[in-house]
């Protein structure tokens, strides 16, 4: 791209995914891009999450070159304790992190921006119009508190969480709800409110299961404990409110835990999928592209490990210089890949949802694991499973060490590297 303008990337969200994306693509790509990461909040802000970093999360942000300041923030977690009416059981985990929302994302957008990534907070962006043709640019509408302004870019990422309003005017991106979706529930309680002695211990992360939703305690460095619950909407409105319903699965499973304290925000829907998480130079990221219960720390992990090779892909366009040569490509093998690598995973996570939506399957399960230490192995094998490397070793050895240069174009007349963009058309639904 010598001599040419920058591409222009707009980044639409500032989540974990949104963070990740605009960090890495100014890491690799440096001044041959502009990056606007636009923030609907105001900033910093908290987020419903589980706040759990599994070992494939912070593999990530150790390539990100983020990995110590996390650790020096964070709480390690290197076990799950799962508990049911009657029974509980701990189940080994490879080491992972909490690590509240609120300081991870800012840690990501604080490091883009040290890279030149321009970041408006209080900024809701929406793609208005993305043509088919190679040469138009995609617009984006920003919706801000001094009024509304229209943008244009090469790429946009869209990183805006569940539901991903930034594309709601793109038919290709439609997307359907699980009919039996749950929704999120989170908040933080004071160190005080649940006793140094109570659980969750340190290290531990509590899975307290019930029939109407499940949810999860992790003890924070500062010795506040983050909650992340998923609960059925109908059950809870019978309970009188996410509160109540809290409260009555960890008194039902053998816990007493004190929420009046908790400041309780909420989520969309949790599960959906969507046929397609790219077109017409918009790419969806995170949350956006789709979503199912989580297990533990998986969640951050797929935002992760997506935005790093979606920012890859979004490089070799920048190499790529004209849109005819990378245009079609980038959605083409982004959506593969987002198929390949993040959705199998969502899927093994939705294999273990009987686990979690059911005490009476998870009282068998525990007592299992009571009975026979062969099952304890095993349930740790399925967990370390889950939290298994996105990316090969020797590739992410180049990536640290900045040997690598962005995957090359078929046809072009970059540097030959072992992966390389196919050139199909892609689809796109009206």
């Amino acid at each position: 791209m010598s001599g040419a303008r920058p591409l222009r990337v707009v980044v639409i969200g500032a989540g974990v995914a949104g963070g990740a994306f605009a960090l890495r693509l100014a890491q690799q790509a440096g001044q041959r891009v502009e990056i606007l990461l636009l923030e609907r909040a105001a900033w910093p802000r908290a987020k419903v999450c589980g706040c759990c970093l599994n070992e494939a999360a912070l593999e990530c942000l150790d390539e990100l070159g983020l990995g110590e300041a996390c650790r020096d923030r964070g709480a390690p977690v290197n076990a799950v304790r799962l508990i049911a009416p009657g029974r509980s059981a701990i189940v080994a985990k490879r080491p992972g992190l909490a690590l509240l929302r609120s300081e991870l994302d800012v840690l990501l957008v604080d490091h883009a921006c040290a890279l030149g990534v321009r970041f408006e907070s209080q900024s809701a962006g929406a793609v208005s119009s993305a043509p088919i043709d190679h040469q138009s640019p995609v617009e984006v509408r920003v919706r801000t508190p001094a009024g509304d302004r229209t943008i244009e870019a090469d790429v946009v990422i869209a990183g805006d969480g569940l539901g991903a309003a930034s594309v709601a005017e793109m038919p290709e991106f439609a997307e359907t709800i699980h009919a039996g979706a749950r929704f999120g529930v989170g908040g933080a309680l004071p160190a005080h409110a649940s006793g140094e002695a109570a659980h969750p211990a340190r290290g531990v992360i509590d899975m307290h299961v019930g029939r109407h939703g499940y949810l999860g305690l992790v003890r924070l460095r500062d010795e506040s404990v983050n909650l992340a619950a998923a609960l059925d909407p109908a059950w809870t409105r019978t309970q009188g409110g996410p509160a109540p319903a809290m409260t009555t699965i960890i008194r039902e499973a053998g816990s007493n835990i004190d929420l009046s304290l908790m400041a309780i925000r909420g989520t969309p829907l949790l599960t959906r999928r969507r046929a397609l998480v790219a077109s017409r130079r918009v790419l969806l990221i995170g949350d956006s592209a789709g979503y199912v219960e989580p297990f533990t720390g998986e969640g951050m992990a797929w935002g992760l490990a997506g935005a790093l090779r979606c920012a890859e892909l979004v490089s070799t366009a920048v190499i790529a210089g004209r849109r005819e040569h990378w245009s079609h490509a980038l959605c083409v093998e982004w959506n593969g890949w987002h198929r390949r690598d993040i959705v199998s995973r969502q899927r093994a996570c939705a294999r273990l949802k009987p686990l979690l939506r059911s005490p009476l399957v998870t009282r068998v399960f525990l007592g299992t694991m009571d009975r026979l230490p062969l099952a304890r192995a095993v349930a740790s094998k399925v967990a370390r499973h889950l939290e298994r490397s996105y990316f090969p070793r020797a590739a992410l050895a180049s990536v640290s060490t900045g040997a690598n240069k962005p995957w090359r174009v078929a046809g072009s007349a970059n540097e030959p590297r072992a992966h390389a963009l196919r050139t199909e058309e892609p689809r796109v639904m009206t």
